[in-house]
């Protein structure tokens, strides 16, 4: 019976994995935006197994390997194909040898910010090495949701501005740069906009709704974790 308990976040992790294997299915079948969503519903289910986990005392090796290959699947694999399937679909006749190449090595560089996150030392605790791949795949997703909604934004030639991107964030995962964890301050008046907000994403996300708050709000974190990281540095 005590193994009950180690149900519910692997469940949740599970359920990631399949979400993230339906967003590379529809991305391929040209349904961007929706793919997407898929994407933002495993960010969404990647922080809740972790919290479930905590909770329920539930943490374990197995559920640690098993989260890391949901991740690929959801915040490597999923975005690189939904980038690639959006590019191929969009220009069409594009010499898009770049974007193979950038999709393949964000995909390639998720792999290995994972492979090290669960062998290699870890920092300071409260602290990631390197940007999470749920930040820059979520990013990624919601950025192609943006791009399906805003014709506007389709004024950009983003066959030159997404190999750059992709580029970026698959050395941000791999650096060692300091991202602080998701997690509550000693102050509660710090902590209302803070809760706040994450309830603000869970609605948008589960509702599909608004992502423009999604990505304002993904960007305001990176903004924050990285500027934390550099100002609070923790020791190697």
């Amino acid at each position: 019976m005590v193994a009950v308990r180690y149900v519910l976040p692997n469940l949740l992790t599970g359920t990631s994995f399949l979400l993230g294997l339906a967003a590379i299915v529809t991305a391929e079948l040209g349904q961007f935006e929706r793919a997407g969503w898929f994407i933002m519903w495993c960010v969404l289910l990647d922080v809740a197994d972790g919290v479930a986990a905590r909770l329920l005392k539930a943490t374990s090796s197995f559920g640690a390997e098993f989260d890391s290959f949901a991740d690929l699947v959801a915040f490597g694999l999923a975005p690189a194909a939904l980038v690639l399937h959006f590019v191929w679909q969009t220009f069409p006749g594009a010499a898009s040898g770049w974007i193979v190449v950038a999709c393949a090595g964000y995909a390639l560089l998720a792999a290995l910010r994972l492979a090290r996150f669960n062998t290699a030392t870890p920092v300071q605790a409260g602290w990631f090495r390197g940007v999470p791949t749920t930040v820059c795949g979520g990013l990624l997703a919601v950025g192609i949701i943006l791009l399906e909604r805003h014709d506007a934004l389709g004024a950009l030639n983003w066959l030159v501005y997404l190999p750059l991107i992709l580029a970026v964030f698959g050395v941000a995962m791999v650096s060692n740069l300091r991202f602080p964890k998701l997690s509550l301050a000693r102050s509660r008046l710090l902590n209302v906009p803070h809760v706040a907000n994450i309830v603000g994403v869970y609605i948008c996300g589960a509702l599909r709704i608004w992502p423009e708050y999604l990505f304002a709000s993904a960007l305001l974190m990176v903004a924050l974790g990285l500027t934390m990281g550099v100002v609070r540095r923790p020791p190697d």
